[in-house]
């Protein structure tokens, strides 16, 4: 893979890096060999790299963070000897997904909290990153966040507020680092205002020419992006939410002047990062006994949906129906009695059993 480039795609859940890593791939950048399905979530596809998934899950987890934890991997953490391991597979595995495909694209959410051991790896490859960091208002990630992870964990668990702070803590990790690397910030909203204008920013930004170029392309990228589905659509002049930090707001903004000036903004972010983690030190121990109690109940959530999916509780519906009825009957006047219901210490009329026929 000598001389190769690879781009990243960074960015937070539900912001728009699936679509974006699709055109990059229509624009000639190759996708790994496995991808992720699509699903529920994203009907168009992932574009996420099966194993490379897998990988970052197990870094997440010796990293002691998660893909939905709120907290910042511990810097120290990118100069261990377990970093330097995870470095060595994630080669082999890239080698084995790309190829020697000279210029190649990765997606993973999860990616932008884990960019300094990619760096790693790309290095023992000799392969050059550059990064595309797609962002969208933080107000509509949540909604969407909310929506898709409902259906898993109830939407009590998934208030605005928890899908905004996931949004700063991508956002911030992403961001910082990759400073003084080329990269370049794109709106998601832009991007399907005006796909032609923005991957030509990219490229110019990014110093990349697309091997395939609008001509070849643009009916293609204008045919899927169309079919995106938008289900939170937010406007600029909607309110923030009361208890939103006021910290998301300002970094949002940043992200939008980053846009044209990608070193730009390094105050706003710093400023957000050491609000973040001060609040971090106050909230942690909190936080992780009840991510563990969400994590300790979710296996019996899905108990219980196995259970009201199954063939039996859809074949005792009547009798549960029944039981229903009988426990809002009123109750009887004292004194009264039902037809064939027995007094106290009443004794069932004997009933004689024919013998049994000789043989």
């Amino acid at each position: 893979m000598m001389g190769n480039t690879a781009l990243l795609v960074l960015g937070m859940h539900r912001s728009g890096t699936s679509a974006v890593t699709r055109v990059l791939n229509l624009l000639g950048a190759a996708l790994p060999k496995r991808l992720v399905p699509p699903g529920p979530g994203n009907v168009l596809g992932h574009w996420e790299p099966v194993e490379l998934v897998a990988l970052h899950e197990t870094m997440l987890e010796a990293a002691g963070s998660h893909v939905y934890g709120l907290f910042d991997i511990a810097p120290e953490w990118f100069g261990s000897a377990a970093a330097a391991a995870f470095a060595r597979e994630l080669a082999a595995l890239i080698r084995r997904n790309y190829d020697e495909a000279p210029l190649i694209v990765v997606k993973d959410p999860r990616l932008a909290l884990l960019v300094p051991v990619w760096q790693q790896a790309l290095a023992l490859l000799n392969i050059t990153p550059r990064y595309v960091l797609p962002f969208r208002d933080p107000r509509a990630v949540a909604a969407s966040l909310r929506r898709r992870e409902s259906r898993h964990e109830g939407a009590a668990l998934w208030p605005p507020e928890r899908g905004m702070l996931l949004w700063l803590r991508y956002v911030l990790a992403a961001e910082r680092t990759t400073r003084g690397s080329p990269r370049a910030f794109l709106s998601f909203d832009a991007l399907l205002a005006d796909w032609p204008a923005e991957l030509a920013r990219l490229a110019l930004q990014l110093g990349l020419s697309w091997p395939r170029g609008e001509a070849e392309m643009g009916r293609e990228i204008t045919a899927f992006l169309n079919r995106r589905e938008r289900h939170e659509a937010v406007s600029r002049l909607d309110a923030w939410p009361d208890t939103v930090l006021p910290q998301i707001p300002e970094v949002y903004h940043a992200l939008e002047t980053a846009v044209a000036a990608p070193e730009s903004g390094r105050r706003v972010f710093d400023a957000a990062a050491v609000s973040l983690a001060a609040g971090a030190d106050m909230m942690r121990v909190y936080v992780d006994a009840l991510e563990a109690e969400v994590r300790r109940l979710r296996p019996l959530q899905y108990q219980v949906e196995a259970v009201l999916g199954s063939r039996s509780w859809r074949l005792t519906a009547p009798l549960r129906a029944l039981r229903r009825l009988l426990l809002q009957a009123p109750s009887p006047a004292p004194g009264h009695r039902l037809p064939g219901q027995r007094l106290p210490g009443q004794r069932l009329p004997d009933i004689a059993v024919p013998a049994p026929i000789p043989q």
